[in-house]
């Protein structure tokens, strides 16, 4: 039976139970609504009898196909996914707070959601390491920072369904630029940064800068954040002068001043409007003060008061694989998403405030992506004082060779070092460095895999780290 009417549609499906729906074959479950959507690759027509053997109940589709599920048939159903998604699964939206920019994205997200339960608000987030309730510990993969429009629906009916009130998304620029998260009603909308990343997608930075810009031209938007320490954050401002600003310079709204740096931790007060507290923190890196700040301007604009939020701020701990500590006793070691030229030189400039030694970095650059960072990478490195180790580090259809040639055109001077194997660069840095010494494994973070030659090997930064740590134990009895 053929419909061209949501609501006839759902009026046929009532008394069966939706599990889920999907745009993706592969992902039907009994009881799923599958989306047959004409991709810019793939059409999704051709999975139907695919989605069909997998248990789904019905079908949306562009075009009538020949079927017996119930079939809902729209034209460019692709452009009005995510409002047709919504209204066959029929529930209320919780408090969407969308977090965009080149750094910072998966710990500003979340640590609002952390933040939020431990103030009693059931939350969760969605971004980079998947989906996660707080809660209930509930967690699994999506595939992308920002899921597509339609798994996005899904998400998002499954967290009601545990009574979820708040959620971050981390939203990235191709998720705007593809019209991903167009139809969701963000309350709040959170600039960290921008920086040199994507441009093999993007058209230059002001193309880019303006595809995260369109989160902030969203009509349902309540509050907006925004760094004002950055320079394309400033621009935001400029836009919407009324947004609440963050960053360390005491023209922002909310601000950090005084700040103190130990091998431990670091302490700064947090001043919102004129109230300042002092926040005493085990996290490590100057630039997570910045993602501290934009988590109490999020909770001061819910009203929170400032006690509470010191309070919520104090009991955060690192994201996974974001300066995330991984050595001993024995030696200081560090693991780090950062894969972008402005991402090392933040790192690197903040963790010289916590070791007495040098600072090395294990670093490589991805392959079939922005080809032009590479350089810019190695070039921030050098700058940064670090002792640089130049690796490979996920280079997918590309020969990890030539990815380290691009790289160290970035050096101007001999004083380096270029171990292709990962696993061998790692070692080599760990059993090279001295005890007061500081070694941050940039690039790769949480993932559980190295992608060589189109496939995934299993790989953690953890693991290795722990192996080398043990080699320099024994090496040194």
């Amino acid at each position: 039976m053929f419909y061209t009417d949501v609501d006839e549609f759902k009026r046929a499906l009532q008394g069966i139970e939706i599990t889920s729906i999907t745009s993706d074959s592969r992902k039907v479950v009994a009881g799923s609504v599958f989306f047959a959507i004409r991709g810019h690759v793939e059409d999704g027509h051709s999975y139907i009898e695919n989605a069909k053997r997998r248990g789904a109940i019905a079908l949306v589709t562009e075009s009538f196909v020949d079927c017996t599920l119930p079939t809902l048939v729209m034209a460019d159903i692709r452009h009005q996914a995510s409002g047709v998604a919504h209204q066959i699964l029929g529930f209320d939206y919780p408090s969407l707070i969308g977090v965009t920019g080149t750094n910072g994205k998966s710990t500003i997200s979340s640590w609002i959601a952390t933040a939020k339960d431990h103030l009693g608000e059931s939350s969760a987030v969605i971004g980079t390491l998947g989906v996660t309730h707080i809660a209930s510990a509930l967690n699994f993969e999506t595939g992308l920072t920002t899921p597509g429009a339609v798994e996005m629906q899904s998400i998002l009916f499954r967290l009601s369904q545990l009574q979820t009130r708040s959620v971050s998304l981390e939203v990235s620029s191709h998720a705007l630029d593809q019209g991903r998260v167009a139809d969701l009603p963000f309350g709040s909308a959170i600039f960290a940064n921008l920086s040199r990343d994507h441009l093999d997608y993007h058209q230059g930075m002001d193309d880019y800068f303006e595809a995260k810009a369109k989160l902030f031209a969203t009509d349902s938007l309540k509050t907006r954040i925004i760094n004002g320490d950055d320079e394309y954050g400033q621009r935001l401002l400029e836009r919407y002068p009324d947004a609440v600003s963050y960053g360390f310079a005491p023209t922002n709204k909310v601000s950090a001043s005084e700040l103190s740096f130990h091998p431990a931790g670091m302490e700064f007060n947090l001043n919102v409007g004129d109230q300042s507290i002092r926040i005493v923190t085990a996290l490590l890196g100057r630039f997570n003060i910045q993602n501290l700040l934009a988590v109490a301007a999020q909770l001061s604009s819910d009203g929170h008061n400032l006690d509470d939020i010191a309070g919520a701020l104090e009991e955060l701990k690192p994201v996974s694989g974001r300066m995330e500590q991984a050595g001993s006793s024995e030696l200081s070691v560090i693991v780090d998403y950062a894969h972008t030229p402005d991402a090392l030189t933040q790192i690197l400039a903040s963790l010289q405030h916590h070791t007495s030694g040098k600072v090395w970095c294990v670093f490589g650059c991805g392959g079939d992506r922005d080809r032009g960072k590479r350089s810019e990478m190695a070039a921030a490195v050098e700058a940064s004082g670090a002792v640089a180790v130049l690796t490979s580090d996920n280079p997918r259809t590309e020969d990890p060779s030539q990815i380290i040639a691009d790289a160290k055109q970035g050096f101007s001077s001999a004083d380096h070092y270029i171990i292709e194997s990962r696993t061998e660069a790692i070692q080599y840095a760990i059993k090279a460095a001295d005890k007061e010494d500081l070694v941050v494994v940039a690039g790769k973070g949480h993932e559980d895999y190295l992608d060589v030659g189109g496939k995934k090997l299993p790989w953690s930064e953890f693991e290795q780290i722990r192996k080398a740590i043990a080699l320099r134990v024994e090496a040194d009895q």
